[in-house]
């Protein structure tokens, strides 16, 4: 019972670390993206 409540933990921790991670690059990229355009067009 206990190996499972912590197994469970784990399981949401991990997935919350990749969800922020997913969104951390999305947005680097977003960053990266809207810098070299403008540094196109300017």
């Amino acid at each position: 019972m206990f190996d499972r409540l912590l197994l469970r933990r784990l399981a949401r921790l991990a997935l919350i670390a990749a969800v922020q991670g997913a969104s951390g690059a999305a947005g680097g990229a977003v960053i990266t993206l809207t810098v070299l355009w403008v540094g196109r067009h300017c």
